[in-house]
């Protein structure tokens, strides 16, 4: 086996960077996402209720929640 090197460890540490931030900035989008929706019960603009009609926004916000959901 052989030892990996400095601009080889760099390039793998570089890697590892990029995909973080975009967790990082998937992960906001999504808290952005919940927050705005519970607003938006909040004000009464749609329902997630059994018997509420199923609107564009009710399906992403119920997307939202779910993936929020998601364990790590």
């Amino acid at each position: 086996m052989t030892e990996p090197t400095l601009a080889a460890g760099i390039d793998l540490l570089q890697q590892r960077t990029k995909i973080l931030k975009i967790l990082l900035v998937a992960g906001m989008v999504l808290i952005v996402a919940v927050f705005a929706g519970q607003i938006a019960e909040f004000n009464g603009l749609f329902s997630l209720a059994p018997d509420a009609p199923v609107t564009e926004a009710a399906a992403f916000y119920l997307v939202a929640v779910l993936a929020d959901a998601l364990p790590p």
